[in-house]
């Protein structure tokens, strides 16, 4: 509409004043729950998209979704990625589009969304999902509820890095620790590959080794993501590293992470306890495990019930990783929802 004036003077008098009046219209009828797209213009970004006096606008972060355009896909990662750099300096939520879970790029896109820090929504044939997918991006709560997406920072400290493959043959590269966004060089982290389950050794800012290896077929992707350790003193173990991977299975799970903390005890156990916002396998990270016992060095609760031992297991893509099966727990011991509505786990381990 606004490319329909052609005279200078209602451009600069009446711009300013329809983009108001659309903003206040989204307010009004839709409680914000509306998208501006086709909206990143001068007048729009620096206008609208600006002030921080008003609530957080959605704004679509680059071109549609075209599903039968092979070319398309890897352009579209590779612009929504780019223009968030500089629109997350704006008063706006990217919105990096729809898509099919059902498609030779499905997980690609999942990935791209799972990062983005906007909303995920799908576009699938009626009947043609991929429930497994939908599962990796998505999770339930006690109530039976799926976890929404919010705006704001995450404060438990886990730096997440994705890669893509956007060329036409496969890559391999070296990736520093120092390029995973919030990575401090004061900690010592592990790193887990999402699509393998492998979990790099402990690794930090400072150690020149720093180096993850990147192997993408064509449509590839990885999600990395890096968990910091706490280090403990061990008279059976000497020195052991434990760390909280969060939900297993999921490309985001590092962020289903609420609240965790270490605590060494007295009588010679140590304590990890965590709160999370979904089910799913809570993966937690222990440099001494291939020497130790679930039965014999392990008692794991939840909302403080002892869960029964078959619902953990030693991970088969790395034997340093505890899996602690969540959702078939809860069900088996009957378990219901507290006024939060995420699930505490206890861990506590004998070192």
């Amino acid at each position: 509409m606004l490319d329909t004036w052609v005279g200078a003077s209602p451009r600069r008098d009446l711009i300013n004043k329809y983009l108001d009046t659309w903003t206040i219209a989204t307010l009004r009828h839709f409680s914000a729950k509306a998208i501006s797209c086709m909206s990143q213009f001068p007048q729009a970004l620096f206008h609208s998209q600006m002030p921080t006096n008003r609530p957080t606008i959605l704004v679509r972060n680059s071109d549609d979704f075209f599903p039968e355009i092979p070319a398309s896909h890897p352009w579209h990662v590779w612009t929504n990625a780019h223009n968030s750099i500089f629109m997350k300096y704006l008063n706006v939520l990217p919105d990096w589009d729809m898509f099919q879970t059902v498609h030779e790029y499905s997980g690609f896109h999942a990935a791209a969304r799972c990062v983005s820090g906007g909303p995920i929504y799908i576009t699938d044939v009626p009947g043609e999902h991929d429930m497994d997918l939908i599962d990796q991006m998505s999770g339930v709560t006690p109530r039976g509820k799926t976890v929404g997406s919010y705006h704001g920072a995450s404060q438990t400290g886990n730096p997440i890095l994705a890669i893509f493959n956007v060329s036409s043959r496969p890559l391999t590269d070296l990736i520093p620790l120092s390029v995973f966004p919030g990575a401090d060089p004061r900690i010592h982290y592990v790193v887990r590959a999402h699509t393998t389950g492998k979990v790099s050794r402990p690794v930090s800012i400072k150690d020149p080794g720093s180096l993850l290896t990147g192997s993408l077929p064509v449509r590839g992707y990885e999600i990395f993501s890096a968990f910091p350790l706490t280090s403990l003193s061990s008279k059976k173990h000497g020195d052991i590293s434990i760390a909280n991977l969060g939900l297993l299975g999921k490309m985001a799970g590092a962020a289903a992470i609420f609240m965790s903390s270490v605590e060494e005890r007295e009588n010679g156990r140590v304590m990890l306890d965590t709160r999370v916002k979904a089910f799913g396998v809570l993966g937690v990270y222990v440099s001494s495990l291939p020497t130790m016992t679930i039965d014999g060095d392990f008692l794991i609760t939840i909302q403080e019930k002892v869960i029964p031992v078959h619902t953990v297991a030693v991970s088969k893509a790395d034997d340093h990783v505890l899996e602690i099966d969540i959702g078939k727990a809860w069900k088996e011991m009957g378990l219901e929802s507290r006024w939060s509505n995420d699930v505490e786990v206890k861990v506590f381990l004998s070192i």
